[in-house]
């Protein structure tokens, strides 16, 4: 249980980020202040930042092999993803490299959270 409790709080960290600043910079796109080739600049990197994120604070949580636990978490976000695309019939080929970024992202920041944790102890 306590395993499902930090995949939760690593989902929920990664999906809030994304939520928020997509909702600013939307808005931003609106007003006109940002184009719209721009926009999906910015959130791309949101994502490969809001994953890194995610794959940092869950690998502080993890005691060893931060990039098994990091693939682990990238495919449950990657099958949250699809599943979510399915159900809005918005399927592409694009979305195979977004996949891809989201799966090294989230497996580097395991990789550096445990890291990070084993030299703090």
């Amino acid at each position: 249980m306590n395993y499902l409790k930090k995949i939760g709080k690593s989902l929920l960290i990664s999906f809030i980020t994304i939520l928020v600043f997509m909702f600013l910079f939307t808005l931003l796109e609106y007003i006109g202040w940002i184009s719209n080739n721009t926009f999906k600049i910015i959130m791309t990197i949101i994502n490969i930042i809001a994953f890194l994120i995610s794959g940092l604070v869950f690998g502080k949580k993890s005691s060893k092999k931060g990039w098994l636990e990091g693939i682990k978490l990238s495919l449950i976000e990657i099958l949250i993803l699809i599943i979510i695309n399915f159900s809005l019939a918005t399927t592409s080929s694009k979305n195979i490299i977004l996949y891809l970024i989201i799966f090294l992202s989230t497996t580097v920041g395991s990789i550096i959270g445990v890291n990070k944790n084993t030299n703090i102890k």
